[in-house]
């Protein structure tokens, strides 16, 4: 049909087959050429009063620009994918920098505990041997005594402090 055949020149014209072929056009500059020969034809069609035209032309329109926006919305997702994958890797780097410096650090810790550990038992020993040695040499122990004892021993304790 005739009423037709103007729009579909510019279809054809502004095609991403068509616009494939020149240099340096890329994927996403076919749709914006397709909705300004889109856009053309519609106020053509609308001026010359062929308003079926027109419609079949805002209809067709209506679509590229879906696919427009299904187009961005894809790029959109791959760059969020991407950009997700590159902080995942930096982050399992960061783990293993972490797990690196966590395991050091444990067997630093460990370590020291050893070290601590064993100055602990030479000191235990050390206070055991000395206290078998007093006992050994018999060196009076202070008795324990009754209440009464213990009362005369603050006594005294409070008469040494006043003489001070």
């Amino acid at each position: 049909t005739l009423w037709r055949a103007p729009m579909e020149t510019a279809l054809v014209a502004a095609s991403p087959r068509a616009l494939a072929g020149a240099p340096g056009a890329a994927r996403h500059d076919a749709p914006l050429g397709l909705v300004e020969a889109l856009e053309a034809a519609c106020l053509e069609a609308e001026h010359s009063r062929d308003y079926a035209r027109a419609a079949a032309c805002a209809e067709e329109l209506g679509r590229v620009r879906a696919s427009e926006g299904a187009l961005r919305r894809d790029a959109l997702e791959a760059e969020h994918l991407a950009q997700r994958l590159g902080m995942d890797e930096a982050h399992m780097h960061e783990v293993q920098q972490l797990d690196g410096y966590w395991g050091r650090r444990l067997a630093e810790v460990d370590a020291r505990a050893r070290e601590v550990e064993a100055a602990l038992v030479r000191r235990h020993v050390a206070e055991l041997h000395a206290l078998r040695e007093r006992h050994a040499a018999g060196t009076p122990r202070r008795p324990m005594g009754s209440a009464h004892l213990v009362d005369l021993r603050r006594i005294e304790e409070s008469a040494r402090r006043a003489r001070d």
